[in-house]
C-alpha cells in the first residue's frame, strides 16, 4: 500500500498486476467511493471488464473539494452496484446521483430491536 495512514490518498501500486493475471469477473471494492483507491480498482476493474461492487458505511452529507468529489462523482456513474451498512447511506448516496442498486448489508448482524433485562425489556 502507498501512502498507508492518509485514508483518502492511499493505493495499491501491485494492483494493476494482480488485476490483469487474475481477470476477475467482479471486483469488490471496500473503501468509500471518495477515496483514490476505489479510484484505481474501479479503473483497473473495468480495464478487464470486470463489473464492480463499492461497500460505504457513509451516511453524512459532505462535499468534498477536488479531486475527491471528481473521484466520487466517476464512482457513482461506473459502479455496478453499492453494499451499504446502513439505510441512511443508500439514501445518501441516492441523493448524491447513484441510480444503480443499492444492497443493504447487515454487517453487525442485528435485523431488528433488541431487548434485555438489564433495559426491562424497553427496546
Amino acid at each position: 500500500m502507498a501512502f498507508n495512514g492518509h485514508y483518502h490518498l492511499h493505493f495499491y501500486p501491485k494492483l494493476r498486476q494482480i488485476v490483469r493475471r487474475m481477470q476477475p469477473d467482479l471486483v469488490h471494492i471496500d473503501e468509500e467511493p471518495y477515496n483514490l483507491a476505489t479510484f484505481q480498482a474501479m479503473r483497473l476493474a473495468h480495464s478487464v471488464g470486470a463489473g464492480t461492487v463499492v461497500f460505504s458505511w457513509q451516511n453524512v452529507w459532505r462535499l468534498y473539494p477536488p479531486p475527491f468529489n471528481l473521484i466520487e462523482g466517476y464512482v457513482l456513474n461506473h459502479a455496478d452496484a453499492l453494499l451499504v451498512g446502513n439505510n441512511e447511506s443508500a439514501q445518501l448516496w441516492q441523493r448524491k446521483g447513484y441510480h444503480g442498486p443499492i444492497y443493504l448489508i447487515h454487517s453487525l448482524g442485528l435485523t431488528r430491536p433488541f431487548t434485555t433485562a438489564a433495559t426491562g425489556g424497553a427496546p
